[in-house]
């Protein structure tokens, strides 16, 4: 089955499915940039124009023409300055949701860690356990228990950052983390926690597809 490709113009309407000839027809005509927000048909999200790379930007783009495209094709742009390799806001937010997860059980695991410093047994069940058990266990010395969250805070506040950015190592590693500490929920038999973790875990893993699908698209 050919593959096919659907643009979002400035009047913000989708049009298309268009083959691979009419794309880059259009790119030689100036019509689509580099930014334009485009989508194939093996994808489910939007991308910009130039993440693609079997269209031959930086080979075929010529300077916008004067003319507007008809009302079936793309509106002109104006050929984007965006450093080669970077991932531009449109992409961005596909990852984001997945990512602000980390951060989420960074600061729920950081509000434990205060309980916990002032000998509370508040505890909400979406930090990592595996801190909250080195800390509270009764033959736990301080130093163990800082440590430990520090640890957990600290893994989760860095796959959140570069997350954010697309890197899929980060999703990887830090939902593989999460994923195990989901499990000791559930060998706990912590059903509250295990619930909450499988929750942020399907959002953390939706955002690994988006950016591995971004990372395969910028090939």
């Amino acid at each position: 089955m050919e593959t096919t490709y659907t643009i979002r113009a400035h009047d913000g309407q989708n049009y298309g499915p268009y083959s691979l000839a009419n794309i880059q027809s259009w790119i030689a005509e100036g019509r689509i940039g580099h930014d334009t927000p485009m989508t194939r048909s093996d994808l489910t999200e939007w991308f910009p124009a130039g993440s693609f790379t079997e269209l031959n930007f930086a080979s075929s783009q010529q300077p916008a023409t004067t003319p507007a495209p008809p009302i079936q094709a793309p509106a002109p742009v104006v050929a984007s300055s965006r450093p080669q390799g970077s991932l531009d806001d449109s992409a961005l937010a596909a990852v984001k949701p997945g990512a602000s997860w980390f951060y989420w059980i960074a600061g729920i695991t950081a509000i434990n860690a205060g309980s916990w410093l002032f000998d509370g047994d508040f505890r909400l069940a979406l930090s990592f356990r595996i801190a909250d058990e080195v800390a509270f266990a009764p033959s736990s010395t301080k130093a163990v228990g800082i440590a430990a969250y520090l640890l957990a805070i600290g893994l989760a506040v860095f796959c959140g950052r570069y997350a954010s950015k697309g890197a899929v190592w980060a999703f990887a590693i830090g939902g593989v983390a999460y994923l195990g500490d989901a499990v000791l929920c559930l060998t706990l038999k912590s059903w509250i926690g295990a619930a909450l973790h499988g929750w942020a875990l399907f959002s953390i893993f939706g955002g690994l597809r988006n950016a591995i699908a971004i990372k395969n698209a910028t090939r």
